[in-house]
Parts: C-alpha cells; structure tokens; sequence
C-alpha cells in the first residue's frame, strides 16, 4: 500500500507555522501603518506650523509699531495692503483651547481666525522681544507628534 495522504500531526504543525507567519506578516504591517501615521501627522501639523509663522512673520514685518507684547499677545499697527490702511492687529495664544489666533486688535478678546491649532499647553512664552527684534517660539502636539518651530522678525518701519 502507498502512503501520500499527510498524517494529522503534520497538517497541525503546517497550520501553526502558517499562524505563526500570517501573524507576523499582520504584526510588521501594523507597525509600519503605525509609523505612517505618526509621520503624517508629524507632517502636517510642521506644514500648519510653517505657514502660521510665515504668515506671523510676514505680517509683523511690516508692523509701524508694536503697541503690546505679552509672553501669548502681541498687538501691532501695520498697513497690510487690503486698501484699508494701518490698522491695529494682534496675534494671540487661546489658552482654553491651545489655538492661535489673529484678528484685529478691536475684536472681543480671545476672537479672530485660527492660525494655528493643537498649541502646546507649555508653550507659555510665543511671543518675546529683546529691541526691535521679536521672537515666535510655537510648539504643537498632535497625538503625541510634537513639532517645534522658532523664528525672529525684525519689522522694517519701526
């Protein structure tokens, strides 16, 4: 008699092997998706950072005067070419809901356009001033993806 069907003990210790693979496989998969988002979501939060400090620095460049700066405010006057002429702005660190906002200076406090969002509760000082130079300092976290960035203005009209 020939012999060519697979005994039981064989195909138990295929089937564990085709486990122990199929898990791995799903393991290394799940840790690479994991890796992407966390890089994604480093992205995009250094992208949102960026372009509120570029549109921060961009506009308090042109700044006449610097009317207040406190560690998360600061007020300026400046012409920012809308026809309107100066007029009095701010940008300013919601610290209810770690967002960064700019608006005009006359708004109820606390208001304007969100600029930046997911501001790092310890991010206490944005704002400083060492003569006409003025420094942002802005960190954000986004499910733990923390990004950190920091430029110096100086306003040209002051």
């Amino acid at each position: 008699m020939n012999k060519t069907a697979f005994t039981l003990v064989e195909l138990l210790i295929s089937s564990a092997v085709m486990a122990i693979l199929a898990g791995t496989v799903v393991f290394v998969y799940l840790a690479c998706l994991s890796s992407w988002d966390a890089g994604d979501r480093r992205a995009s939060t250094r992208m949102e950072l960026s372009q509120a400090m570029e549109l921060m620095v961009k506009q308090l460049r042109r700044a006449t005067e610097i009317t207040s700066l406190s560690g998360q405010k600061v007020t300026f006057k400046a012409d920012l070419g809308d026809g309107a002429g100066a007029k009095e702005y701010r940008f300013v660190l919601n610290t209810i809901s770690y967002r960064l906002l700019k608006g005009l200076a006359a708004d109820p406090a606390d208001t304007g356009g969100t600029i930046a969002a997911r501001i790092q509760p310890s991010a206490t000082t944005v704002f400083s001033q060492s003569g006409n130079v003025i420094t942002i300092d802005l960190s954000a976290d986004n499910a733990g993806s923390v990004v950190h960035v920091r430029s110096k203005v100086r306003p040209r009209n002051l």
